[in-house]
């Protein structure tokens, strides 16, 4: 065996762990239609030790909802505005690379977050002909192409942020497709690719709607954790300990479930 092999395996077996929760980042998607509470649980991750303090992406200025403290919001997030696509990398090197305070980062939302990805692939090439000799003429002129370069960025992008030593939320609205058997199915809008690409990297997928109280005379806001007729959900945390739903989730439930502590705090 030559240094070189063995150098090699050293550095394999120097990498070699067993998985702990020490390492854990909580990642998840939530999606639904808009009041169905998902800014607002995003935001109580400021209420637990593990995941305070919160950094907002802010991309559909739509924070209103957790502006003031109130007795769900006990510390509103810090956020940025986002006004063009280009600035979300400069946020992820931002976040990657120098000293800040922030454990959680959230992007509101992912979404909106592909409609400004799309305007910026078409926008850098307006005007200029292509492989099929015409030119566009407006932001809304897309092309297959254009889908599939967004799905190809927009992946690589989800997984940098999901990566990095945060943890990591994607809000989205909801979107109705059929599957390949011509079942309806309900999951977060992003088109179809970089849906199934987002929703496998992820651990959680949680769908956000409002649903009667046990007393039948208000309302909760639902959170259901595991696939359920046309719904997709998921739960891929450690000892998959979340229950089928959760009534006004917030962080600090889906950590301590997370972690076998009380469900309730």
């Amino acid at each position: 065996m030559t240094k070189e092999n063995d150098a090699r395996i050293k550095q394999i077996r120097s990498k070699i762990r067993k998985p702990s929760f020490d390492d854990y980042y909580l990642n998840m998607v939530i999606y639904g239609d808009p009041g169905s509470g998902k800014t607002t649980l995003a935001a109580t991750a400021n209420q637990h030790e593990d995941t305070k303090d919160v950094f907002f992406l802010d991309i559909n200025r739509g924070l209103l909802s957790v502006a003031e403290e109130t007795d769900i919001i006990e510390r509103v997030p810090e956020a940025i505005e986002v006004e063009k696509f280009s600035e979300v990398r400069d946020i992820f090197w931002f976040l990657a690379n120098e000293d800040h305070e922030f454990n959680t980062v959230v992007i509101d939302t992912f979404t909106d977050l592909q409609e400004k990805n799309l305007e910026h692939i078409v926008g850098e090439k307006l005007g200029k002909s292509s492989r099929k000799g015409s030119a566009r003429d407006s932001l809304d002129d897309r092309w297959r192409e254009d889908y599939g370069e967004s799905t190809a960025q927009l992946t690589r992008l989800a997984r940098s942020f999901r990566d990095l030593p945060m943890h990591t939320i994607f809000i989205c609205h909801r979107r109705t497709d059929q599957d390949d058997k011509k079942r309806e199915t309900v999951g977060p809008a992003l088109t179809p690719s970089l849906q199934t690409n987002v929703i496998g990297m992820m651990d959680i997928v949680g769908y956000m709607y409002l649903a009667p109280d046990e007393d039948g005379e208000g309302m909760v806001h639902r959170t259901l954790f595991q696939s359920y007729d046309k719904y997709v959900a998921k739960d891929r945390t450690p000892g998959k300990k979340l229950p089928m739903t959760m009534d006004n989730a917030s962080i600090p439930k889906i950590i301590n479930t997370i972690k076998g502590g009380k469900k309730d705090e």
